[in-house]
């Protein structure tokens, strides 16, 4: 048993030295962000890829009577002093947990303050859900960067 347990405990150390590796080579940067917003974005995580100024990623949220899986893109302007300007495109689904499914776009500007390893964003704009009317949307959140 103590053996196993060393070898399952060699194996985990090997793999996150690799991946420590692996990283470092990767240029740009990778955030994991939790995020919350009116109307419907109760709490959102997002994994975000950013290489210069583009940036893409996933994002999977609880609205509720369902869940909003998603992706999105951004681009960046630099304002200096670690903040920046970004406009976003979000095309999403809403799967419901009655047998339903509905699509979103989220569009609109939004502002991020990045420092070490520390995210906070702030983004706002027009939702659009199928089959009902536009209206706005905001989301409020915090990330780390890898």
């Amino acid at each position: 048993m103590k053996q196993n347990a060393l070898i399952l405990l060699f194996v985990i150390l090997t793999v996150l030295a690799i991946a420590g590796n692996a990283s470092a080579a990767i240029p740009g940067e990778l955030t994991l962000s939790l995020n919350a917003g009116y109307p419907i974005t109760l709490g959102e995580l997002e994994l975000e890829y950013k290489n210069g100024p583009w940036a893409g990623g996933i994002h999977t949220t609880f609205v509720g009577p369902g869940i909003e899986i998603g992706m999105f893109g951004r681009y960046y302007v630099p304002l200096g002093a670690g903040f920046n300007f970004y406009v976003a495109v979000n095309p999403s689904m809403i799967v419901m947990f009655i047998p339903s499914v509905r699509g979103v776009i989220k569009a609109g500007p939004g502002f991020d303050f990045r420092w070490k390893h520390l995210r906070v964003g702030v983004e706002g704009g027009l939702l659009y859900l199928f089959g009902s009317t536009a209206r706005f949307y905001t989301k409020l959140g915090l990330g780390v960067i890898f």
